[in-house]
């Protein structure tokens, strides 16, 4: 009985032994089936791939070289003049070669493979088990998944079930998981009162409260030195007076500045009268924007309105208006082929870049208070409709992190009062890094031509700067 006692131990210790030599070797074979697809999936995501280089990668990732693996049967091959192959060209033997010997070793299993093929064995089962069973793979999808019993994987030049490499995720931003469902924001910091209420994508590419500040210094024919200093300031803050259930209908209270002056120091000489913020933009805006959906929620297409009374008082001309305001702006679930109409549609997958295109029909009357030096002309009231066009793109390039790229171009015909009509032209290119707390900083240039929306002054200015976005 001690003698039985005695064996049962070394059974059941030997056991043991062999069960925890096994497990590294089991972990082992799991870690080299997954560095194998992230092998064969490297550098093509969304891409179906063949038999053959699941081969190599298998072969590679298990320390040997598939040219070596194969060396025999390639040095042993038929003459070019043998009717089988004069046909086939050196890749098409290669691979026969290489996916033939695999499928013979898979055959065989582990019991009648030899020595230096069982840890290849073991790889190979591991593989197939992880490709067969498991649902979640993320990086690589197996057709006919389940069906697959026995020798399968290697048995076949051209298979009856396909692999797939898996789409590489989309980068996320921080905004969205943040604005899901969110309310409109209680404050925000944008560039324009029309872009206050927006959320999700539409917030992610609006514009930003902006800062750009350039100095150059030049060294004159005469020794002196020159300085010119261009200082700009765009930007709105707005807090909001609906309810936060409110989201078809929001409102808010902003203030809005506009600053664009450049300074030559020393003062350069001017025309008697004629001073060097003649041309400068210094304006303040305040008041109310109220944004709403005029079509209902049936309705294929979608027509929103974004209304604005306010106050301007722009300082560098001593003028001041009352301003009404009217954007009416279409969106219609419609693809241009280079971008979608009024929502944004993804040009490539792999790179979740997208574009959208936007029209709004633009009405703005006003009634002057303070006429000054303003440009408007000398008109007690002023109407002008038009429209304006804008295309943006978004690319998510990394995790908390945008690129974005807008171009808008804005023409009113004045109905009533000067100047005869109102053109602005805006381009930028900003790169936007989201924070978690909702903050978005920008680093980038815009690109500024026509008339001023606040001053009416003509500008042409290319800025580098930094923005805010909240």
């Amino acid at each position: 009985m001690r003698h039985l006692a005695t064996s049962a131990c070394h059974i059941a210790l030997a056991t043991a032994m062999l069960a925890g030599a096994a497990a590294p070797a089991q972990a082992a074979a799991s870690a080299s089936s997954a560095a194998v697809i992230g092998r064969v999936c490297n550098g093509r995501a969304g891409q179906e791939i063949s038999v053959l280089r699941l081969g190599e990668a298998l072969l590679i990732e298990s320390g040997t070289m598939p040219s070596d693996f194969v060396a025999d049967i390639l040095e042993a091959r038929p003459t070019a003049d043998d009717p089988q192959t004069s046909k086939e060209s050196a890749a098409a033997i290669y691979s026969r070669a290489v996916v033939g010997r695999l499928g013979e070793i898979e055959r065989a299993g582990g019991d009648h493979a030899r020595d230096r093929e069982r840890l290849l064995v073991r790889a190979i089962d591991s593989l197939k088990t992880r490709l067969r069973t498991s649902e979640t793979e993320p990086t690589l999808a197996l057709s006919h998944r389940a069906s697959r019993t026995g020798a399968w994987l290697f048995q076949s030049e051209k298979p009856d079930w396909t692999l797939t490499c898996k789409p590489d995720p989309a980068p996320k931003t921080q905004i969205g998981q943040f604005e899901k469902h969110d309310p409109p924001p209680s404050f925000a910091i944008r560039e324009k009162p029309e872009e206050l209420a927006l959320i999700g994508d539409d917030r992610e590419a609006a514009g930003s409260f902006a800062l750009g500040l350039e100095r150059t210094r030049t060294i004159q024919d005469d020794g002196s030195r020159k300085t010119v200093t261009d200082l700009s300031i765009r930007g709105t803050v707005g807090l909001r007076l609906s309810p936060a259930s409110s989201q078809a209908t929001t409102a808010y209270v902003f203030g809005r500045y506009e600053l664009q002056r450049s300074r030559t120091s020393p003062a350069p000489v001017l025309d008697p009268g004629a001073k060097q913020s003649d041309d400068d933009t210094d304006a303040v805006e305040a008041g109310i924007t109220l944004q709403t959906e005029l079509l209902g929620n049936d309705s294929q297409v979608k027509l929103f309105l974004d209304g604005q009374a306010s106050a301007v008082l722009d300082r560098a001309n001593d003028a001041s208006r009352l301003k009404l305001r009217a954007l009416v702006r279409p969106a219609i679930d419609v693809s241009l082929g280079i971008c979608g109409l009024g929502s944004y549609e993804v040009l490539d997958p792999s790179a979740s870049l997208k574009a959208r295109c936007r029209v709004q029909f633009d009405v703005e009357g006003a009634k002057i208070l303070k006429q000054g030096t303003s440009p408007i002309g000398d008109f007690d009231t002023f109407l002008a409709a038009g429209g304006k066009a804008e295309f943006e793109l978004l690319l998510p390039a990394a995790e908390g992190m945008d690129i974005l790229g807008s171009v808008s171009y804005r023409y009113l015909s004045v109905l009533h009062g000067g100047p005869k009509a109102i053109e602005r032209f805006e381009a930028a290119l900003k790169w936007r890094f989201w924070t978690s707390g909702r903050v978005g900083l920008d680093v980038g240039f815009s690109y500024l031509k026509g008339r001023n929306e606040l001053s009416f002054e003509r500008e042409d200015v290319l800025t580098a700067g930094f923005g805010v976005i909240f």
